[in-house]
């Protein structure tokens, strides 16, 4: 199986996300709960579309 780059992902972690944001994770978590970020649930496991993270970058510029 063929290894996605950063680039290819559309996806990513509850870690990741708040990386590319420069927040914490649990501040991450405040935004989910409140909805002011969408995640996707695949059974367990949460993840953040990107363009979930351009768009609020884009909110706070």
């Amino acid at each position: 199986m063929q290894e996605l780059r950063d680039s290819d992902r559309i996806l990513v972690k509850r870690e990741e996300a708040a990386r590319r944001l420069s927040i914490s994770v649990r501040k991450l978590d405040e935004l989910l709960a409140t909805g002011r970020i969408r995640a996707v649930r695949i059974d367990r496991a949460v993840r953040i579309p990107l363009t979930e993270l351009e768009r609020i970058a884009g909110d706070a510029a």
